[in-house]
């Protein structure tokens, strides 16, 4: 198969996904997707046609009129397996520094099913509930995450990951002290004069 062939199955490709999305959902599912540059007009009629009748246009010569509008979705598409592929090699290096779910769920919106199968891939096993910080650890952590306040919260767990901090253990110190935070701050607006 040359390349013009490869072109042409891709195209193929998402003119049958669009059109399958558009079928389901309408627009909308078609924009979820990720596609663009289609108009409802082009799904209802692209729709109507058979696969086999598909094929043949995408093989026709007016087709490169169609192609043009599908492939700069294709580099959208690419962009966005590009930004798929780097956030699971975040998820890898997260959870070999020893992720929880709830920190997965918070960031990813990864299920216990994806978390499980990701730790399985990884042959990460669970070592029981995990140690406390030390002293310095903590210090550390503590300084670490104010330090990276302005970062996306992703980019600061990895950076934590890269100090060699145990993430789950930091999790569970972070969300403490973001409770204690809370209660403190609660306690200020039930006191008026601001003694405890």
């Amino acid at each position: 198969m040359n390349e013009q062939e490869d072109r042409y199955q891709v195209f193929e490709v998402v003119i049958r996904m669009a059109v399958t999305a558009y079928e389901r959902g309408g627009m909308g599912a078609v924009q979820r997707i990720g596609i663009e540059g289609m108009t409802e007009e082009d799904l209802q009629r692209f729709s109507n046609i058979p696969l086999t009748d598909i094929r043949k246009l995408v093989a026709a010569p007016v087709f490169p009129i169609v192609a043009v509008a599908v492939s700069s979705q294709m580099e959208l598409m690419w962009k966005i397996a590009e930004r798929r592929k780097d956030e699971r090699q975040e998820q890898e290096v997260l959870i070999l520094a020893g992720a929880c779910l709830p920190l997965m769920a918070s960031e990813y919106g990864m299920s216990g099913e994806e978390y499980a199968g990701l730790r399985q891939r990884l042959s990460v096993r669970s070592n029981g509930r995990p140690p406390l910080l030390s002293e310095t650890e903590e210090a550390n952590l503590s300084r670490l995450w104010t330090s990276l306040q302005g970062q996306p919260t992703k980019q600061r767990w990895l950076a934590i990951a890269q100090a060699g901090i145990p993430l789950h253990s930091a999790w569970a110190t972070i969300q403490k002290e973001r409770a204690e935070a809370a209660i403190h701050q609660e306690e200020d607006k039930t006191d008026p004069t601001g003694e405890r």
